[in-house]
């Protein structure tokens, strides 16, 4: 929805319980404080995907961050379903603030993306926080596609420098197949994810990058068939 004035912007977006949480919230749901004489911005929850912290977080920092004498303030909310909901909140009587709200509201009515260069490094952080909580799984799922024991130690037989540079290549070919959020290293699309990045392992079997040559990388190019052969 796009705001042409800021007038319609007060009009649709002041404060209500319920707005900008979920369609399931309603006034006879809240027992919160009243929060009139507040626009509703950008809001984000505990289960927010990577786009609505990117947008909450660059939302913000435009807006000059949260200082309530200039009329920007961020309200954290209990919820039922998600833990937390925190929005944020532009007086009415900030016209200045209210402006940044409505073109920014404006854009993302046109693209979902507030500031490509945040939401790219919110997905970066995303994805750096599930390699190091995921990593001994990933490396299980690479055993198993081998037909090893899933407990041997591939940092030991391949070195961990080798092991995450595979692994890396993997989850992030997963990430750009499924997105950032479901991105994983799955047995079962291993061999998918090494034909269509072959290039790459190449490059890390050959040592192109620097270093020794990735020996673990050899053996993933030796179980999947190249597929560029007679082409």
């Amino acid at each position: 929805m796009e705001f042409a004035t800021i007038e319609s912007l007060i009009a649709q977006r002041s404060w209500k319980p319920g707005l900008g949480i979920s369609a399931w919230d309603s006034a006879a749901n809240y027992a919160g404080a009243d929060l009139s004489g507040w626009v509703v911005g950008f809001s984000q929850t505990r289960d927010s995907d990577c786009l609505a912290r990117a947008n909450f977080e660059a939302s913000l920092a435009d807006l000059g961050g949260e200082d309530e004498a200039a009329g920007v303030r961020v309200v954290s909310i209990g919820h039922w379903a998600c833990g937390w909901v925190e929005q944020i909140h532009v007086r009415t009587d900030a016209t200045a603030k209210l402006e940044l709200l409505r073109a920014q509201l404006n854009k993302v009515a046109d693209y979902p993306v507030l500031d490509d260069g945040v939401y790219s490094e919110v997905e970066s952080e995303e994805r750096e926080e599930t390699y190091r909580n995921c990593r001994s799984q990933f490396a299980a799922a690479l055993c198993e596609f081998f037909g090893w024991d899933t407990s041997v130690d591939l940092d030991r037989r391949f070195g961990a420098r080798n092991v995450d540079a595979v692994l890396v290549r993997l989850f992030d070919e997963d990430c750009s197949y499924r997105g950032t959020e479901d991105g994983f290293v799955r047995v079962e699309d291993i061999a998918m994810h090494v034909a269509h990045a072959r290039y790459e392992f190449e490059a890390l079997a050959a040592a192109k990058y620097g270093g020794r040559p990735n020996r673990l990388a050899a053996r993933l190019l030796a179980a999947v068939p190249n597929q560029r052969k007679g082409a």
